[in-house]
């Protein structure tokens, strides 16, 4: 039999390597457990996660029936090294859309400038300008919002 010692402050573990290794495999033998695994990637399906800086100030809509859609830019700041060892940093723009009672949190507490985090999901469009090419966008549809400094 093989035995261990692990020591987690201010435990000493006894380890029965044997033991453990066969617990191990009839995880990974077991359909359902490895089922149960993607049923979480399951419900992570379009969800989008951001935090940054707001670039613009809000643009609101009134739409009949007291509906209000609220429009803002969100900037995304990212620090990395490249290849012969320098700090890059790279801002990515993202373009947010809040619907009704959001509208409202945008309007009292946001302004350019503003660092936010959101969630929501990614909605593309597929459009016609004014010169008649088609045109892509992708938005996010904000679910939740928090405001971290204003």
């Amino acid at each position: 039999m093989l035995n261990g010692y692990l020591r987690m402050y201010p435990f000493i573990l006894r380890l029965n390597f044997q033991l453990l290794f066969n617990f191990v495999l009839s995880l990974s033998n077991n359909r359902y457990f490895l089922n149960q695994n993607l049923k979480v990637m399951d419900n992570a399906k379009n969800s989008v996660r951001l935090s940054g800086f707001t670039g613009t100030d809000p643009v609101i809509v009134n739409y009949a029936g007291s509906k209000k859609m609220g429009r803002i830019s969100l900037a995304v700041n990212e620090a990395y090294k490249n290849n012969s060892g320098e700090f890059v940093n790279k801002t990515q723009w993202f373009n947010l859309v809040f619907w009704n009672r959001k509208v409202e949190l945008l309007e009292a507490a946001i302004t350019k400038g503003t660092q936010i985090s959101i969630e929501g999901k990614l909605n593309n469009q597929l459009y016609t300008d004014k010169k008649g090419e088609q045109r892509f966008s992708t938005e996010i549809i904000v679910n939740a919002i928090e405001v971290i400094s204003t």
